[in-house]
């Protein structure tokens, strides 16, 4: 080999060793006019934070039309989401659209609604770890889970089984519910930014863009 051509092979193999993990198994995606952040997570089955994590970029930054964005491989979580890195057990297995509607409506939730926010979240993976800890086909926050156990009164939930992940879901869904008075597109808000942030706040860009897929979802799941 040629003494260039072998300097050529080794620069490549050095700039290849150089690229992150969490780059590997990836597939690019061109932002193109009009897409969003959480446009492209949502037309994935992908979580915003999720999508974030892996570009290295805040969950409600604007993203730029033009540039590359590397969608999550499967089986790819966050570089920080880790269950395995975090200590917890690690989860697996999904629950479809069948038994999320099942689960709500056992508890008095449109199921079509928590369907279509489990579709959003995570696409019914209950594997899915954000960046902040969110977690399962819900993607419900630790700090949710124990809402759910201590002040709702519900019991304990594994967030690594896919039915008691999307039984607490479900459950903080019922209570955001009853406090927007039955209002879907509010307690979608508030699944999503937090009911303490929407009441000081108002609606974030990246909350309004979320309700309105949401419901544009949840036509797909008979609502």
């Amino acid at each position: 080999m040629r003494p260039n051509v072998l300097r050529a092979c080794l620069l490549a193999g050095a700039l290849l060793a150089l690229v992150p993990a969490t780059a590997q198994g990836s597939v690019p995606h061109t932002v193109q006019p009009g897409e969003t952040l959480w446009s492209i997570a949502s037309a994935n089955g992908i979580g915003t934070q999720t999508l974030a994590a892996a570009n290295g970029i805040s969950s409600e930054a604007q993203v730029v039309i033009g540039t590359t964005l590397q969608l999550p491989g499967p089986g790819q979580t966050s570089a920080s989401g880790s269950p395995a890195a975090s200590g917890a057990p690690v989860a697996s297995g999904s629950a479809g659209p069948s038994t999320v509607s099942a689960i709500a409506g056992q508890h008095g939730v449109p199921p079509a609604l928590a369907a279509a926010i489990a579709h959003q979240e995570s696409g019914f993976n209950n594997a899915m770890v954000s960046s902040t800890g969110a977690r399962g086909v819900m993607q419900v926050m630790p700090g949710t889970f124990d809402y759910v156990h201590r002040v709702l009164g519900a019991g304990p939930h594994d967030p690594s089984s896919p039915s008691e992940n999307t039984t607490a879901g479900v459950l903080y869904l019922r209570q955001l519910l009853q406090e927007t008075g039955g209002d879907q597109s509010a307690a979608v808000a508030s699944y999503y930014q937090g009911p303490a942030s929407v009441r000081q706040n108002g609606l974030l860009p990246d909350t309004q863009q979320y309700v309105a897929n949401v419901m544009a979802l949840k036509a797909r799941y008979g609502g």
